[in-house]
């Protein structure tokens, strides 16, 4: 999952998480579903594949760029809290059940396909935490981390501040309702 910035947190505003975050934070609720946040900052994966493909030992190699401290949704769910979100979590099926309730002009709308992909398990089985604790992501990413430590490139973790500051960017943009106005609207 690639996402904004490390400096300025900037990031595309039709990422198709953060559009299904904004239309389901605007229903009230988020949906229960096992899934990792394995984001990458949009300036840690340029370096690290303009890095990788200018080396010559990179040719006919594989090279995953993860982060390797993913978290899980939950975690993610609990910045989005505490930066004054209030939201209740409810099964996905609950979810896609008020998602498919939408007019055309809502957020979700457009994600309608994506969100029925997942509910069939066509768009893949979901990753649990404790199936992500269980891959070893430094063996995953041994061809990259080869590549990119001796150069000191490196992914930053996800941390409670990106996260916030993230959040601000996008409502400063007006890509998010501020928390206070859709408590309101409640």
């Amino acid at each position: 999952l690639l996402m904004g910035h490390t400096k300025t947190v900037a990031c595309h505003r039709t990422d198709y998480i953060l559009t299904g975050v904004r239309g389901f934070l605007d229903l009230g609720i988020l949906p229960d579903y096992v899934e990792i946040m394995n984001a990458v900052t949009v300036d840690y994966a340029s370096r690290a594949i303009v890095h990788i493909t200018r080396q010559e030992a990179s040719l006919g190699g594989i090279f995953h760029i993860w982060n390797v401290d993913a978290r899980p949704t939950t975690w993610t769910y609990e910045r989005i809290r505490s930066f004054g979100y209030e939201f209740t979590m409810v099964p996905f099926e609950v979810a896609l059940e008020r998602a498919m309730k939408v007019d055309t002009s809502h957020p979700l709308y457009p994600l309608l396909p994506v969100l029925f992909l997942y509910y069939s398990g066509d768009a893949g089985l979901p990753m649990s935490w404790e199936d992500h604790l269980a891959v070893e992501l430094k063996t995953e990413r041994t061809n990259s981390l080869a590549m990119l430590e001796p150069a000191g490139i490196m992914c930053p973790p996800m941390s409670e501040k990106w996260m916030r500051d993230s959040l601000s960017f996008l409502v400063g943009r007006g890509e998010l309702t501020p928390p206070e106005v859709l408590a309101v609207g409640a």
